[in-house]
């Protein structure tokens, strides 16, 4: 992600990037005609498909590339994968480094929310949300256990053994409110308000009475994070204080 205006770096040319651009003013309901219109021009381009929000870490706790374990059910229209909440591990300011280093207390997501990584081949639409999907005749989701899963929620069988995503749903205070400041996804027609569940999001991830666990699943692939990151910043170490890793 970047900050004040500066532009992504582009890799298309070694096409692992493809940027697409759509007008600023996209409401709430419009953001699912772009994940609709993502499908379908994705249908026979990738085999996986994942919407993939900024604050989230999607990786497999085996260590296995998570493309390897997607292997395992191809047969299905698409994986809802669990996901763990992570807050502000007591920062007030954004701190410097990265957000797993610096973020490692969570707690499992009490609503047992999923978000679901699609075949575009076998998807249709969203139902409603982007956590879950309509798929053609025969095919649905399924979670990591081979459960089908029809809805944005999976209780009494949430699991991450294979499969697993962090949400790192506040980072900082700063963080926080910048993000909580920029409604206008939810208020379109009233402009760029405060999101009204922004104090009720904070304090759900900050009640003491929660169990809450220090967690350091991501901490072992720091040291090559960070080296991967000076390598592609080497001759543009300026525009690191813009990224958010």
């Amino acid at each position: 992600s970047v900050a004040g205006g500066i532009p992504i770096i582009r890799v298309i040319k070694e096409e692992l990037v493809e940027i697409r651009y759509y007008p600023e003013n996209v409401t709430n309901r419009q953001n699912f005609w772009l994940m609709h219109h993502c499908i379908n021009e994705q249908k026979n381009k990738t085999k996986w498909l994942h919407y993939h929000a900024l604050d989230e870490r999607l990786f497999s706790p085996t260590g296995k590339r998570v493309i390897d374990i997607l292997k395992e059910y191809e047969n299905y229209g698409g994986v809802s994968v669990a996901w763990e909440f992570f807050n502000s591990n007591g920062h007030i300011n954004r701190p410097d480094g990265l957000v797993t280093d610096n973020f490692t207390t969570s707690l499992s997501d009490c609503d047992y929310h999923i978000k679901t990584i699609i075949q575009p081949q076998f998807a249709i639409v969203t139902i409603d949300n982007p956590h879950n999907f309509k798929f053609v005749a025969g095919k649905h989701a399924v979670d990591e256990n081979l459960n089908i899963v029809t809805t944005a929620w999976n209780p009494g069988r949430y699991s991450f053994n294979k499969l697993k995503l962090h949400h790192y749903v506040t980072m900082s205070r700063e963080e926080f409110d910048i993000k909580m400041d920029k409604g206008l996804l939810d208020h379109a027609d009233t402009g760029n308000v405060r999101r009204s569940y922004a104090e009720e999001q904070w304090n759900s991830l900050h009640n003491k009475n929660l169990n809450f666990k220090e967690n350091t699943d991501l901490l072992k692939y720091s040291k090559i994070i960070k080296q991967s990151i000076m390598n592609r910043y080497q001759h543009k170490k300026e525009l690191l204080r813009y990224i958010n890793h």
